[in-house]
């Protein structure tokens, strides 16, 4: 037959196992938050360990940015698209960039600056040439024109 004490005792009991499990739980995810932050930090060492820098790119530097790898036929395609000047640089080495010239791609757009090349004095000049060509030219600068395209599609690729 059971009393009223033993009721008591039988109450006493669970709200003593529940307190424990409870501080229990509590000392287990502390272990478990300790064991995550020391991995974090590992995994965080060994990543930036053979990673390089971003460059950092100026208002006003031109560059090409790489085509995004959506859409059809896009495998013969050049993979950057042409001159691009720097306009605002935000957080985390991303770039909002503007379209110089008459070319393909966006007009406007925010790019990341592993996607983008730095151009350097020939392909500014070539790019130049490209955008004052007169309408009627001569064979000469016909040649110097291929030529300069040239140096621009090899430093591209």
């Amino acid at each position: 037959m059971r009393t009223k004490e033993d009721l008591q005792i039988l109450q006493l009991l669970e709200k003593e196992s529940i307190e424990s499990f409870i501080e229990d739980r509590g000392n287990i995810r502390e272990g478990a938050k300790k064991n995550i932050l020391k991995i974090q930090v590992e995994n965080r060492q060994s990543y930036n360990k053979k990673r390089k820098k971003a460059r950092q790119y100026k208002v006003g530097d031109l560059v090409v940015i790489q085509r995004p790898s959506l859409g059809l036929g896009l495998r013969m395609r050049p993979k950057f698209f042409c001159s691009y000047g720097g306009v605002k640089v935000k957080l985390k080495d991303r770039y909002d960039v503007k379209k110089v010239g008459q070319h393909e791609g966006p007009t406007v757009t925010i790019t990341a600056a592993d996607r983008m090349k730095m151009l350097n004095r020939t392909q500014i000049h070539c790019i130049y040439f490209l955008y004052t060509l007169p309408v009627s030219f001569h064979f000469i600068h016909f040649r110097f024109f291929l030529y300069k395209c040239f140096l621009l599609y090899k430093s591209l690729v």
